[in-house]
């Protein structure tokens, strides 16, 4: 996932937003708000546990939170309930990962958010020449000014597109290694215990 957000510190929000699924790269998800992204993944969970990385989630997971406390969810340790969530996060704002549980019944699945940033620490413009990979990061303006409900151009469309991508990408690679848990070091130490 990514966030396309404005820099007008009195008008913060997300103008833009994408998902890309991991397994099949042409599954391709943009809206222009948070709201439809949250809602998205609401549909989601209910059949399917879902794992979500967005690259730096320090920076995206403040909207994500800020989302879930203005819509109604609390902070539950155990995710007992329905619209609750927790988070792993270091007492110096370090964070790892974003916990949410939207439905009551237990069957239904949760939604799980981490940092692609902890298991691949390069920034997305370095992704490409890293792994091999065809697609390059793009340029945008991003001080221009987007109102609300601003209609997505197609070299915004582009832009943040690219961005999930080439980060999808890398995921991908790193998983099919079996580098698949939560941070970089934590994957290095699982390939040293099973080697």
């Amino acid at each position: 996932g990514d966030f396309e957000t404005t820099t007008d510190i009195n008008d913060c929000r997300v103008w833009g937003s994408c998902l890309v699924n991991i397994d099949n790269l042409e599954v391709i998800q943009i809206v222009n708000n948070i709201d439809d992204t949250m809602f998205l993944l609401e549909e989601l969970t209910i059949t399917d546990k879902i794992e979500l990385y967005y690259h730096n989630l320090k920076f995206d997971g403040e909207f994500i939170l800020s989302w879930l406390y203005n819509n109604g969810f609390t902070y539950d340790e155990g995710l007992s309930s329905m619209k609750t969530f927790r988070a792993l996060i270091t007492d110096t704002g370090i964070f790892y990962q974003i916990e949410v549980r939207f439905h009551r019944n237990k069957n239904r699945k949760k939604l799980i958010i981490r940092d692609s940033l902890k298991i691949i620490p390069l920034r997305v413009e370095q992704f490409p020449k890293a792994f091999g990979l065809e697609v390059t990061k793009g340029e945008i303006d991003y001080t221009k000014h987007r109102p609300l409900n601003h209609e997505l151009t197609d070299e915004e469309i582009d832009y943040i597109k690219r961005d999930c991508l080439i980060v999808a990408q890398g995921l991908k690679f790193m998983f099919e290694q079996g580098l698949n848990k939560m941070t970089i070091s934590s994957c290095a130490l699982n390939n040293f215990k099973e080697t």
